[in-house]
C-alpha cells in the first residue's frame, strides 16, 4: 500500500485526488482540518492547541492534539505555585472559570492566562 499526502489545494479536490489513488492511504491538510482516508474509510479531525501565559498547567479529556468532528474536549487549568488562573480564550470569547468544555467543529487554539498572585 502507497501513503500519499496532499498538503495544499483545495480541500474537495484533495479528497477527489485521494478518493482517485486507489489502494493508497492519503492525508489531507488542505483547508480546515484534517481527512485521513484509509481504503474505504474516511476520519475528519480538528486539532487543539493550547498555549499558555504565565505558569501552570492545562489538561484535556480526553487527552491529546488531533480530535474527530464532534468530540467534545475538556480543558482543566491548574496554576503553578505563586500564580492563579485568570482566564482561557480562545475565539474572541473569554473563559473565566479554570474548568470547560468545548466541542471539537475546528481547528482552535486556546490561551490559558496565568498571572502571579499579589
Amino acid at each position: 500500500m502507497q501513503n500519499k499526502r496532499v498538503t495544499r489545494g483545495l480541500f474537495m479536490l484533495s479528497v477527489v485526488i485521494c478518493l482517485a489513488l486507489a489502494g493508497t492511504t492519503c492525508t489531507s491538510t488542505g483547508g480546515a482540518g484534517k481527512l485521513s482516508i484509509h481504503g474505504n474509510s474516511s476520519t475528519l479531525t480538528y486539532r487543539l492547541q493550547v498555549h499558555l501565559i504565565g505558569k501552570g498547567t492545562v489538561t484535556l479529556e480526553p487527552p491529546g492534539r488531533d480530535f474527530p468532528v464532534g468530540t467534545v474536549v475538556t480543558l482543566s487549568a491548574v496554576p503553578a505555585p505563586g500564580y492563579r488562573f485568570n482566564y482561557f480564550s480562545f475565539h474572541n470569547k473569554k473563559v473565566t472559570t479554570p474548568s470547560f468544555s468545548l466541542k471539537m467543529m475546528t481547528d482552535i487554539i486556546v490561551v490559558a492566562n496565568f498571572g502571579k498572585e499579589q
